[in-house]
């Protein structure tokens, strides 16, 4: 073959973004030329690839495939949760942080490094199917996972319109392995729910008419969330509630400042959260003195699957023993990522900058060092382990909580979104019992 002056190599624009990225980054590193000159090299070594496989590739190269790839692996090296966006998949973003997006609905981490569901929207495709919390992904469209970031996998996950999406998963329950069919479909998310449908379709914030207890179920954090919720607390606190259950169970986390709006709702003074960069800088983020619910009781539930927001809005909670914690220890992913648009390209990376820390000082992310330690997640005060089974059940109710059709007449005749699991019982009991 031919050898390939790099000198005489057509450079792309998309290489110059490349090269431009890796510069910013550099400046804002210490001097160290070695280590600089070694960056550099694997780079120049790019373009090289890139020029000969324009040159000598069987069939032409017209896009530019090789640097968006090479971006995405570049990120995918850093942690699962960064990541390279197109204009495409920046739009998808952008509508699924409204809380309307097309896709098939579900939300994916990884737990012990392999894919996994950590939530499906309900009344999308996938909860139709039965995809829930906990099933471990092992294909989509006829391709292993197990080397892709989040952001590759929600796009593969999202599809496009019309066109059938095949995905196989393991069971969590019982082991069991399935592919199914979907076709994407426009998913509207609403992020706040109640314990049953009233007859006009809405949902009631009480736990039921004999129970003076409010229940509160927050299933994703997107822009409406801190709104819906607040309308909801103030019926609740309007019913004369003795409590309120704040349920995240399976709550993938979300907008992190939603989070903090709602956690300012019962909080009057103090730092609700702060971020810490890996150079020690810290941000505050601290409540101020309009709250709305500050002396009512409250418990909180979470799982393995209450993540990111949930967990920051949880944790600060218990931290201030505003909240009681129920359930089990949670996800584990307490890291910040910002979105940085890049200039010269309709692109982006979302790039982890900092982790999240509670105000007692606790780092709630899942890493070496913290799962070395032990010290990672939200730690409930009263531990309530549920089966895979009894978790599975939890899932399917709310499932059947969203087929609605308008014609019930009385509260029993609803389908309830809440089923009285162990948890919630235990939630209860710290209400009830002196």
């Amino acid at each position: 073959m031919p050898e390939i002056q790099e000198s005489k190599s057509k450079q792309s624009w998309a290489w110059v973004v490349m090269f431009g990225l890796i510069a910013v980054m550099l400046m804002r590193l210490p001097p160290m030329a070695a280590e600089q000159d070694t960056v550099f090299g694997a780079f120049r070594a790019l373009v090289e690839v890139d020029a000969i496989a324009r040159q000598h590739f069987v069939e032409p190269i017209k896009d530019n495939r090789f640097v968006e790839g090479a971006l995405r692996g570049m990120m995918f090296r850093l942690d699962p949760y960064s990541g390279f966006l197109n204009k495409a998949e920046l739009a998808n973003l952008e509508h699924h942080n409204e809380g309307a997006y097309m896709g098939i609905g579900i939300d994916v981490g990884f737990v012990h490094d392999k894919p996994t569901v950590i939530a499906a929207s309900p009344g999308g495709p996938s909860a139709r199917a039965g995809i829930l919390a906990g099933d471990t992904i092992l294909s989509i469209n006829g391709t292993r996972v197990h080397n892709k970031s989040v952001l590759e996998l929600q796009a593969l996950l999202r599809g496009e319109k019309g066109k059938s999406v095949t995905i196989t998963i393991r069971q969590l329950d019982n082991g069991e392995k399935r592919t199914v069919d979907m076709i994407p479909e426009s998913i509207n998310i609403e992020t706040v729910r109640g314990s049953y449908r009233k007859a006009d379709g809405q949902w009631s914030f009480m736990l039921d008419s004999a129970m003076p207890i409010g229940y509160i179920r927050i299933s994703n954090f997107l822009r409406p969330t801190g709104t819906d919720f607040a309308a909801a607390l103030r019926e609740v606190l309007a019913a004369d509630a003795k409590g309120l259950i704040l349920d995240m169970r399976f709550n993938p986390g979300g907008l992190f400042k939603q989070a903090i709006y709602i956690a300012d709702l019962f909080l009057g003074e103090g730092v609700i959260v702060s971020t810490v960069t890996r150079r020690l800088a810290t941000r505050e983020y601290r409540a101020t003195a309009e709250t709305l619910a500050e002396k009512l009781p409250l418990v909180v539930l979470v799982n393995q699957a209450s993540a990111s927001a949930a967990e920051v809005l949880a944790g600060s909670l218990q931290d201030h023993e505003r909240a009681t914690i129920v359930g089990t220890r949670s996800f584990g992913k307490g890291s910040v990522q910002h979105l940085i648009h890049l200039q010269s390209i309709e692109a982006a990376i979302k790039l982890t900058t900092a982790y999240y820390r509670l105000p007692k000082g606790r780092i709630v992310h899942r890493n070496p060092k913290t799962e070395k330690s032990g010290d990672w997640g939200v730690l409930p005060n009263l531990v309530v382990e549920l089966s895979d089974a009894e978790s599975r059940a939890i899932q399917l109710s709310r499932i059947d909580a969203e087929k609605i059709t308008g014609d019930y007449n009385a509260p029993d005749d609803k389908p309830l979104a809440v089923i009285r699991d162990r948890q919630i019982a235990r939630a209860i009991q710290v209400f009830t019992k002196p």
